[in-house]
């Protein structure tokens, strides 16, 4: 079999597979005319909403449905505009969980955490590496062979090149997922090299 970089992407998913992750192509769970059920509003969001939502609960059963919608809603608009500050924020949010507001406490203001992530048990996150998953910036498709998902969240991108290609080099690949403005606007999850 020739190396290309279709056999690289076939290689890599199937790493993933043997993992433990679940397989899907960007086509089959992004908006669309043949998507029943589509796992994001539209492809200027990168967060898988209902692979999000379905995990938010299942880790977080005390709490009420409008806590789930309020963290949802604070991944989906990150305060800053720089890359690097909304990125560290994502972190902080993996790391020690969303921090919300409950409403109508009798001693007035009180604040719970959604936790995001499952770190004592590690089985009980959804884990998904989507491939050719399309993000539009400005008008702009960017199409990237794989996207590694933890519950709904994208963490990790890989642009992956023909090694028997000498035009295909990491200045290539990085360029490919390069903002088209250097500042990002707050709802922005544009991931940079």
């Amino acid at each position: 079999m020739p190396l290309d970089e279709a056999a690289v992407e076939r290689t890599a998913l199937e790493s993933f597979r043997q993992l433990g992750y679940q397989i899907a192509s960007g086509a089959d769970i992004s908006p669309g005319p043949n998507v029943l059920t589509p796992e994001r509003e539209c492809k200027e969001h990168p967060i898988l909403e209902l692979r999000l939502r379905r995990t938010l609960k299942r880790l977080n059963r005390a709490l009420p449905p409008q806590s789930i919608d309020d963290a949802i809603h604070q991944m989906n608009r990150l305060p800053h505009r720089a890359l690097e500050q909304n990125n560290h924020a994502v972190y902080r949010m993996l790391v020690d969980g969303v921090t919300i507001e409950i409403p109508n406490r009798p001693h007035g203001r009180s604040f719970d955490i959604v936790r995001v992530l499952d770190f004592e048990n590690p089985e009980n996150n959804d884990f998904l590496a989507v491939r050719q998953f399309t993000i539009l910036e400005n008008r702009r498709e960017r199409r990237m062979d794989i996207v590694v998902f933890l519950n709904g969240i994208p963490v990790a991108v890989f642009e992956l090149k023909n090694p028997a290609l000498q035009t295909d080099s990491l200045r290539t690949a990085c360029n490919n997922y390069r903002p088209t403005r250097p500042n990002c606007p707050p709802s922005s999850h544009t991931i940079s090299c």
